[in-house]
């Protein structure tokens, strides 16, 4: 009877030290809560249950939505962005920012922003998707 109580001590023991080491870890190491994180939505992937949503709040308001344009200083500057930050944008990856960087280069700075579908690989559909999220002022 007695050992049982010691073995039960120790598994309380070890379960209360257990506790402590994850309640510790989780204090001081939580990654990335200093950093800012910024989220890229593109719109043509939005879900309709959102639309469906946002006409119900409309319609309970009373008032019509307009999506707000996004801030200039939001946008990635197509004659000032590097190969890292155009592949944030919806559409793009490495080889497409590459050729937008080779695009600038051979051909100077973009004047208007409908020069991206000069570039293999943007057509119509991705020009559509990246227009709100690029500037050339």
């Amino acid at each position: 009877m007695e050992q049982q109580s010691i073995y039960e001590r120790v598994l309380i023991a070890a379960a209360l030290l257990l506790c402590a080491a994850i309640i510790g870890y989780n204090a001081f190491y939580a990654p990335g809560l200093d950093e800012p994180t910024i989220v890229y939505i593109d719109p043509s992937s939005a879900s309709t249950n959102s639309e469906e949503t946002q006409a119900v709040e409309d319609e309970a308001t009373g008032e019509e939505y307009e999506p707000q344009p996004i801030p200039a200083s939001l946008k990635v500057h197509l004659n000032t962005a590097d190969a890292e930050e155009l592949d944030t944008l919806p559409g793009v990856g490495p080889a497409i920012a590459q050729r937008i960087l080779d695009y600038r280069e051979n051909h100077g700075a973009f004047e208007q922003v409908e020069e991206l579908m000069e570039i293999e690989g943007i057509g119509e559909k991705i020009f559509e998707n990246l227009e709100p999220y690029v500037t050339v002022e």
